[in-house]
């Protein structure tokens, strides 16, 4: 009874192995979902040169959008890039940019300034290549040291 009760587990198995094979072989790539615009690519963990290639700009739209609101309305705060924002008003903010939804950072939800400064550190934070390219570091050091300021440059 106990061979009746192995075989049937293991054909079993074997049909959820064949079913699933048959799934994963059927399923579309993501560039082919990207194409039907399935899925759209996001801006947080984007490369800083895809995201500024794909906006055709040398500098993120929403790090411009950010900027130009801190500058208008955040100056004069203490702490600005030093205090946390709402963590959870943070990913809400990272969701709509990320979903391309038409972004106003003079809506209300966006009101306090540290949210929107949480929100630029985030999208720095989580780039896949610093700001300051690794390849680039030698370079960077290099230039550190260099005393006059014109030659720096």
């Amino acid at each position: 009874r106990s061979s009746d009760l192995d075989g049937g587990v293991e054909s079993d198995s074997h049909g959820v192995r064949s079913k699933l094979k048959r799934l994963l072989l059927k399923r579309p790539t993501l560039q082919a979902l990207r194409e039907k615009g399935y899925i759209k690519d996001q801006v947080f963990g984007c490369h800083l040169h895809d995201l500024c290639a794909r906006e055709r700009t040398f500098v993120p739209r929403f790090v411009q959008k950010c900027i130009q609101t801190v500058e208008s309305r955040g100056l004069d705060i203490d702490g600005l890039y030093r205090v946390s924002g709402n963590l959870a008003t943070i990913q809400k903010l990272r969701y709509i940019v990320d979903r391309d939804e038409n972004l106003n950072l003079d809506d209300g939800r966006w009101e306090d300034v540290h949210v929107i400064t949480g929100a630029l550190k985030l999208f720095f934070r989580e780039l896949p290549e610093p700001l300051f390219p690794f390849n680039d570091f030698d370079k960077f050091i290099s230039a550190m040291n260099i005393t006059d300021r014109n030659k720096q440059i």
